[in-house]
């Protein structure tokens, strides 16, 4: 990939089917068929020669009915970087929880029957 675009990696339709050596006008086929699925600015930016270059994410959208060893690399490391960030997300959130959110959040929890002094209960039975 080559950075030339506001420090993101862009590629080419061209460069995308000789890194993944396919048939010249394969990632340009898969892009034609799944444009619908492509947000320009996003995953690809035109332009004005004609030409688009492809972001991290429309690479990977252009890829993926690619069935070669690099795309499945390509799709596993995707897809892994996925789960984690979903799991660091997660362990944030957690982290982030003030001990009153904890204990607003906890499940009620009830003092067996027999633990509760007469007092107590007298106290439990006027509520």
């Amino acid at each position: 990939m080559t950075d030339n675009y506001d420090g993101q990696r862009l590629v080419t339709l061209a460069m995308i089917d000789k890194l993944h050596q396919v048939r010249d006008g394969s990632a340009s086929k898969s892009f034609r068929e799944n444009r619908a699925q492509f947000v320009e600015g996003e995953d690809f930016f035109s332009e004005d020669s004609g030409e688009c270059l492809f972001t991290e994410s429309g690479y990977v959208k252009i890829i993926w009915p690619f069935d070669d060893d690099l795309s499945w690399q390509v799709h596993r490391a995707f897809v892994n970087s996925y789960v984690r960030s979903r799991e660091t997300a997660k362990e944030v959130q957690a982290a982030e929880q003030s001990p009153l959110d904890i204990i607003l959040n906890a499940p009620p929890t009830f003092a067996p029957r027999s633990s509760i002094t007469p007092r107590a209960e007298r106290r439990l039975n006027r509520i």
